[in-house]
């Protein structure tokens, strides 16, 4: 692959010979209220299971987004609403305020409901993404709402720094305690900060109030100093622990949620030039210049020693590539965003059963679910439908310099 031309039929391909038809079929054989995301790495449905607030959300909000964008039929409706139905109804926890981390499957009531930032960002996202998609006013009520919760009892003030987990009821945990992911009360990481903050990213759209922008641009603040160098840029994971390992997805997302903060405070111009390093060092320890793809993490200062590669970790990868492209139009990054392409078509993309492929071995074996309770199109299909309105954006004539608003 050579031209932006050849990239954009590319994507185009995967998304509508690939992607679309099978979060579609999904959608439309889920059984019961929400989707049923339980499908081994072929796409076959595994059966029943809990229902997880973080896929809910991301496919809720995937459908939004397809309306949003114009990509939609007319049944995508009908299936956004299956997820946005699903989240008001079900995860939202009416007495304290907040979703639920998980569904039990027959009885769809809470069987873990505690409060998680992680988990709370995406139906802020979800909520925010449907309600502009749709108009919906109900939507947009229970979007800023949940902002508003989670700005009273998720965010430290004294700290002027977000609180990771809670219980139900919005109670601390005691020292010693962990929460469901194994996580200690005072942990602060840039996992969760980054997708809070990519969330916020979609309702300050939403809501471009005041209140809003002063949180997105504390968690831009947050997050740009955690840049660590050791001996090269990169994201510190936690707070206060000094990282022995890089994971290169990770460092790749927050690039490119990093742009689109800086898109909706209006400073998309003036970038750090150390976001354009962080993913150099990337490309320099994680990819595969023989094979292809990028690797998932591994020591800091080395090349990686892990070798699969993740869905997800391609698709951030793809976009924060095409980012940097739109920004700078150095060949390049142009070139780097081709391998990635390439490497998505030519290996992580099912092309026989639909979706990709979540994990490829170091031998170039398949393997993962393509859905479950972090599984979906969130990373995939995001991933696409960003690229495609960057490469989009350079074909209309834009300028370089700054980014587009995904």
């Amino acid at each position: 692959m050579t031209s932006l031309v050849d990239a954009r039929k590319s994507l185009q391909d995967i998304l509508q010979l690939n992607l679309l038809p099978f979060w579609r079929r999904v959608a439309d054989t889920s059984v019961g209220e929400g989707y049923s995301l339980n499908h081994d790495t072929n796409g076959r449905y595994r059966g029943p299971s809990n229902l997880s607030l973080i896929s809910q959300a991301r496919t809720a909000w995937f459908f939004a987004r397809l309306i949003r964008l114009g990509l939609a039929e007319p049944t995508d409706r009908a299936r956004a609403d299956r997820g946005y139905h699903v989240l008001a109804s079900r995860f939202l926890d009416a007495d304290h305020g907040g979703y639920c981390w998980q569904l039990e499957r027959t009885t769809l009531q809470p069987s873990v409901p505690d409060k998680l930032l992680y988990g709370q960002s995406f139906p802020l996202m979800a909520m925010a993404e449907y309600a502009l998609a749709t108009g919906s006013s109900e939507a947009a009520r229970l979007a800023r709402e949940h902002f508003d919760v989670l700005d009273r009892h998720m965010w430290n003030i004294i700290a002027d720094n977000h609180v990771e987990a809670r219980y139900r009821d919005w109670s601390s945990l005691p020292p010693g305690a962990v929460d469901v992911r194994g996580q200690p009360p005072d942990a602060r990481t840039h996992n969760t900060r980054m997708h809070f903050m990519g969330a916020v990213s979609v309702h300050h759209e939403l809501d471009p109030s005041p209140e809003v922008g002063r949180r997105l641009a504390r968690l831009v603040e947050l997050i740009e100093g955690s840049i660590v160098r050791l001996p090269h840029p990169l994201f510190r994971e936690r707070d206060r622990v000094r990282p022995s390992a890089q994971r290169y997805g990770h460092d790749m997302e927050a690039i490119q949620l990093l742009f689109q903060a800086r898109a909706r405070l209006g400073r998309c111009r003036t970038p750090p030039a150390v976001y354009g390093e962080i993913v150099d060092g990337v490309l320099r320890f994680a990819e595969d210049r023989g094979l292809g793809g990028i690797r998932q993490g591994g020591p800091i200062g080395t090349v990686s020693t892990t070798f699969d590669r993740d869905d997800w970790v391609q698709a951030e990868s793809l976009l924060a590539l095409a980012e940097l492209y739109r920004h700078g139009r150095r060949p390049e990054r142009a070139a780097a965003m081709f391998r990635s392409l390439d490497w998505i078509g030519r290996w992580q993309v099912d092309w026989a059963n639909g979706s990709w492929f979540s994990r490829i071995s170091a031998d170039g074996v398949p393997g993962g679910p393509k859905a479950g309770p972090y599984g979906g199109p969130f990373h995939t299909c995001r991933a696409v439908l960003g690229t495609l309105q960057i490469l989009d954006a350079v074909e209309d004539g834009l300028p370089a310099g700054g980014c587009t608003v995904l």
